[in-house]
C-alpha cells in the first residue's frame, strides 16, 4: 500500500491551535525551506499565472502557510510530468497531516487539471472534510451567478481563505468579510466562530489598533444580525480601547432599524 502523502518535502505545517510568533515562524519556515529546493530559473507561464492570480488574495493568510504552498507548486508544475505528479498528490494526500485550506488550494491551483479522475475524488474528499468539521461545503461550490467576474480558481481561493480565517492560530485579514459570506450560507456556527476567533486573537496579542481597524471597516449593510452582534459581543471587553465602536454601535443598531430587525432588548448591553 501506497504511504500516504503529507508534502512534508514541500510544505511546513502550520501549527493549527497554538499560539505562535508569526514574523519567527516566517523566517524559521524560509530558511527551512530555501534550504531543500534548487533556485529556479525564469517562471512558466503557468506559474507566472497562478503567482499573479494568488496575490489577489493570499496577502490575506499569514505568510509561512503562503509561501510554502507557493513553493510546493511550483516543484510540481515545473516536473517533467506534472500531471503525473498531482495524481500522486489528490491520491495520496494525508487530510490529518494538513490544514484544510491548504487542501483547497490546491484546488485552486490545478483547474487545468479538472480532468483528472483523482482530482475529482480529491475535490469530494474536501468537501467531505468540510462536513465532518462542521463547516459548509457550499464553500466550495462554484457559482458562476454569484461569483461577480471570479473565475473558478479565485472561488477557490476565496474558500481557502474563508475556511483559513477558522484554522489559523494568529488573526487572518479580512475574516470579518469572510464570517459575512458563511452567514449567507446559512453557516451560523462558521460565521460566529470566525468572529469570535480571530477578535480573540487580536486581544490576546494587544492588537487593538488592528481589532480597531477591523470594526471601522465592517460593512454593517450586508451582514446578517448574528454576525452584527457577534462583532459588539466579541469586542465588548475592549470597547473603552476602540475609538470605532461606538459607531459600530449606532451603524448597526440604524441598519437593523432599518430592516425591521430591531427587537426591543436585541442590543441591550452591547452598547
Amino acid at each position: 500500500m501506497r504511504a500516504l502523502f503529507n508534502w512534508p518535502q514541500f510544505l511546513v505545517p502550520l501549527k493549527c491551535g497554538d499560539e505562535f510568533d508569526e514574523d519567527a515562524e516566517h523566517t524559521t519556515a524560509q530558511a527551512t525551506v530555501s534550504s531543500r529546493l534548487p533556485s529556479k530559473g525564469p517562471k512558466s507561464g503557468r506559474e507566472a499565472e497562478f503567482e499573479e492570480l494568488c496575490s489577489r488574495l493570499f496577502e490575506r493568510l499569514p505568510r509561512v502557510d503562503i509561501q510554502e504552498f507557493k513553493r510546493f507548486v511550483a516543484s510540481i508544475d515545473s516536473s517533467v510530468n506534472s500531471s503525473q505528479r498531482w495524481t500522486q498528490v489528490f491520491a495520496y494526500t494525508d487530510f490529518a497531516s494538513l490544514p484544510m485550506h491548504a487542501l483547497i488550494l490546491a484546488l485552486a491551483a490545478t483547474v487545468e487539471e479538472k480532468q483528472l479522475p483523482s482530482r475529482r475524488v480529491f475535490a469530494e474528499r474536501c468537501r467531505l472534510s468540510l462536513r465532518s468539521r462542521g463547516i459548509a461545503d457550499a464553500v466550495l461550490r462554484h457559482r458562476s451567478n454569484h461569483s461577480q467576474g471570479r473565475s473558478e480558481a479565485d472561488e477557490y481561493i476565496r474558500a481557502a481563505h474563508m475556511v483559513a480565517c477558522l484554522e489559523q492560530p494568529v488573526a487572518t485579514e479580512g475574516y470579518l468579510d469572510a464570517a459575512v459570506q458563511f452567514e449567507k450560507m446559512d453557516d451560523v456556527r462558521s460565521a460566529l466562530a470566525c468572529v469570535y476567533r480571530n477578535a480573540r486573537h487580536r486581544l490576546r496579542a494587544g492588537k487593538l489598533a488592528e481589532l480597531d481597524a477591523d470594526i471601522k471597516t465592517f460593512d454593517v449593510g450586508s451582514a446578517g444580525v448574528d454576525t452584527m452582534l457577534a462583532v459588539l459581543t466579541a469586542t465588548a471587553p475592549a470597547k473603552s480601547k476602540l475609538p470605532s465602536r461606538k459607531r459600530l454601535f449606532r451603524r448597526i443598531k440604524a441598519e437593523l432599524k432599518s430592516r425591521g430587525e430591531l427587537d426591543k432588548g436585541l442590543l441591550d448591553g452591547l452598547n
